[in-house]
Formats: C-alpha cells, structure tokens, sequence
C-alpha cells in the first residue's frame, strides 16, 4: 500500500522573486483582486481609500479596503498561505479559486495590515509580520497598504474602479463615492464553460448561466466575471458581464480565444440589430461571425449591415465582376475575410462568387464558323489581330458568336478576343473603320494581366489610357495596320 504523502513544507516562496513577477502590471489589477475577494463573502457593502500618504504623497499611496463580511477571516494564516484549498474552487458564483489576489499586492507593498475577526496581521517593512489574535473586529475585514504608486497611478486605480459593475445588493464606493449599480441591456441565458473543483482538482466544465450586457460609456467594452474586469475589448462597444466563474488565467487578464470568441457569438446573437454601418465590421464582430455559436441568422443580419442585402464574393472573371456591380451587388475581396469567416458567409449564409451568379463566358459560347463571317467581320477581325498583337506583343485570336441571352458585346482573356455579333449592331454591315471598333478593341485589350477586382481599378485604367496613346501611335507610324480589307 503507497503511504500518504504530506507536501506541507516541500516548498518555499522567494518573496522579493515574487514582487518582481507583478513589476509591468497595472497597480490597478492588483487592487481589483481585494473587490473580488470582499464580493466572494456575504457582504452588504466594500469601501475603498485611495489616498496620498501623508509622509510622500508623491511616491507612496494609502490603500485601504474595508467590507463588512459578517465571517471575516476564518483563519488569518491564509492571508499568507499561497493556493489554500478554498471552499471557492466548487462555487461557480465565486471569483477566487488560486488563493494568490492579495498576495500579489502585499508583495509590492512598503507596509501593509490585514484586520479582520480572527486577528490582525502586521506586515513590516522589514520583512517581518506580526500577528496579534486578541486585536480583531467583530464582523468584516479592513486591509491597509503603503504601496509606492504615485499620483498617476492612484488616478488610473479610481477611474479602473468606478469601471466596476457591483452585484445586486453589494455596494461599492471608491473614496466615498459610491459605484452605480446598472441594469444590463440584454440578460442572455447560455452554457459557457467554467473551471471547478471536483475530487481530483480543478476540471473545466461547461454550465448554464447569465451573461449581463451594458453599453460602454467610454471608447471600449470589456469582459467582466461576476462584476470584475477581466480582459479589455478595444472596439467593442458592450461590457459583457458573465454571471459565473470565468477561466481565466491566475493573473485574472487574459482568456482563451475560443472561449473569448464563444461569449462574443453569444452577445452577437443579441445585439446584431443593433449594430451599426461604422461598428459592423469591428474585430469583435468578426471574431464572433467565425464562432458555430453565431447563428445564420445572425450573420445575414451582419452581411446586411456591412454589405448590403445583395453580395457577392469577388472572382478572377472581370466580366463576371462587372455583371454583379452593374445588378447592385457589392464585391467581397475574399482576401478581406479570414478563412472561417469565408467559410462561414458561404456555407452558412449563401454568399456565391460573381462567377457563379453570373457565368456569362462569351469566348467559351459556339462561335459562327469563318466561312459564315461577312466581310465586314473579316476586315474587323483582320484589324483586330494585327493591331492587338502589335500592341500587346503576342499573337490575339478573334472570334465571332453570336448570343442574345449573353449580355456583353466582347470579352478578352487567355489571348483570345470574342466579339458578340447580337450585341454589335451594325458591326457586320460595316464598309469602313470607326472609332466605336477601336473604342472596343482597347477597353478589351486592358484586361491582359491582373487589373484587380473592377474594370474601373486604378491599375486597369492606367493600362487603358497607357493602350489608347500606344494607339495612337501606332497609327500615325504605321497607317497600314489599319487596312480595312477582308
């Protein structure tokens, strides 16, 4: 039989080594850990004090936290003891489960006390700490810091803290001022996952709870767990409150990106009517569109209001591209969408590519047999082969068709110029050269090589006004090229 194994004194903790893990960190994240351990307790109200301290009121600050837990500190050795088995770690509505928060902050701390119903504890700046079981409250707890943050910091700490979103029925003040309590905007019901203690330790878990929804009054949104900040969103304009444990990491800031993107579809679902054309396509946003937890009808609503209702993924056929413009479809550059975002508006929405809708292909229609061209088409089409691949430097094969049911008058591409006799009145019956064949001849010519999602794409109207003087030229030096012969 393996004997039980005791790891009581296996470890010890370097405490200068750990004040200098918390150097980089915001002094308000520190303090946000003695709000979330007041909340965890039965308390009606958590008050702060964020002061100069009279001595340097330049350098150092007076903390101060005080609630009114009828329990207090059941045992005052666990301020000090780091990753205590906590009763916490199987409550899905408490904030601690590490055992670490006010550690952190006593770290960096020049003095520090801790009052509370089972003793006081003093902790010196000489490193020592003295503990007197006889000097105690009767309910709650105060905690006293000297810490060395100035004058920026203390107004950074306020502003975070009046940030906070108290629980119903805990009050919070931050000198003196209390903290409003708000109602969200929307109250989603949904299975998130949480961490919690089982007989083997810390599990994630997945369980259903509420997610409180508040518009931000300032430039961003944040994530919050149980009224604590938790990570920041920069361009979203929501705080999303999630009304359970959140797993996070043991320095309360940072979330997985599956996690952060499944709470983010969630809030979507809820608040894609209200987005707006200068929001929808915030980083946020589509995060969320690529989460299975957005549903379809929520991305029509996103596609609606960033695109409009009719769209259309770009394709590599110009003339495919010109067909949906011109029917008022707006253009997705595939490039614009992260691949599950891709996947996503296509397979879930219904978003098909311009060539798909429409796949008018002129050079791939039956073309009319050369005995049957007139010789107007025969002297056209001799001009257009001469004069093509002069400009081009490489040979161009003229075709004619003839379709109705094809919208374009021509197309150009793979070396081959198809001219859509249906579309070209008169064309056929021509006795000379005019300016309307050789508009055409250059708008296609353009086409050869890459010329972006539309015709009207700045490098393709360079390369047409680059043809039209090349032209020009052509014909002044070399007339002939313009024969009109059959």
């Amino acid at each position: 039989m393996i004997p039980k194994v005791s790891r009581t004194h296996w470890f010890t903790v370097d405490a200068e080594g750990f004040r200098q893990l918390q150097v980089g960190r915001e002094p308000w994240k520190l303090v946000k850990e003695l709000v979330a351990n007041a909340w965890d307790e039965p308390i009606t109200r958590c008050e702060l004090s964020v002061e100069p301290h009279r001595d340097d009121p330049d350098n150092l600050t007076y903390l101060a936290c005080k609630d009114d837990s009828r329990l207090g500190f059941a045992d005052l050795q666990s301020a000090r003891t780091f990753f205590r088995r906590t009763s916490k770690r199987r409550n899905p509505a408490a904030r601690g489960r590490f055992n670490l928060g006010e550690k952190e902050i006593l770290s960096v701390a020049r003095w520090a006390r801790i009052v509370t119903t089972s003793g006081t504890l003093v902790f010196d700046g000489d490193g020592h700490v003295k503990s007197d079981p006889e000097s105690k409250t009767d309910r709650g707890t105060t905690i006293e810091l000297v810490i060395p943050w100035g004058e920026a910091e203390r107004q950074e700490i306020v502003t975070k803290l009046r940030s906070f979103l108290p629980p119903r029925l805990k009050a919070l003040s931050v000198n003196g001022e209390p903290v409003p309590h708000r109602k969200p905007g929307h109250e989603i019901k949904c299975s998130l996952e949480t961490v919690l203690e089982d007989e083997s330790g810390l599990r994630p878990t997945t369980r259903r709870t509420r997610v409180h929804v508040h518009k931000a009054t300032g430039a961003g949104g944040c994530v919050y767990e149980l009224g604590v900040p938790v990570v920041e969103l920069a361009d979203c304009p929501y705080l999303i409150d999630v009304q359970q444990k959140v797993p996070v990491s043991p320095n309360r800031d940072t979330l997985r990106p599956a996690y952060l993107k499944d709470l983010l579809a969630e809030v979507l679902n809820h608040v894609a009517e209200d987005l707006t054309e200068e929001n929808v396509s915030a980083t946020w946003v589509r995060a969320a569109s690529e989460d299975e937890r957005a549903s379809n009808e929520t991305l029509k609503t996103v596609q609606r209001k960033r695109w409009g209702d009719k769209v259309a993924l770009w394709s590599s056929d110009p003339h495919a591209n010109e067909r949906a413009v011109a029917r008022g479809y707006a253009l997705v550059h595939a490039r614009t969408l992260s691949p599950e975002e891709r996947r996503r508006f296509v397979k879930d929405v219904g978003i098909r590519h311009a060539s798909s809708l429409f796949p008018e292909q002129l050079r791939e229609a039956k073309p009319i047999p050369q005995d049957k061209w007139t010789a107007s088409m025969r002297a056209i089409a001799g001009i257009f082969r001469r004069v093509g691949g002069k400009l081009l430097a490489q040979s161009v094969e003229i075709r004619w068709i003839h379709e109705f049911k094809m919208a374009h008058s021509a197309s150009y591409g793979n070396g081959t110029l198809a001219l859509n006799k249906a579309h070209l009145a008169g064309w056929h019956r021509d006795s000379r050269l005019r300016a309307e064949h050789l508009k055409v001849l250059v708008h296609e010519l353009a086409h050869e090589g890459p010329i972006g999602e539309l015709e009207h794409a700045p490098e393709f109207r360079r390369r047409l006004e680059r043809l039209a003087g090349e032209l020009a030229m052509l014909a002044l030096e070399e007339p002939a090229m313009f024969s009109w012969s059959d």
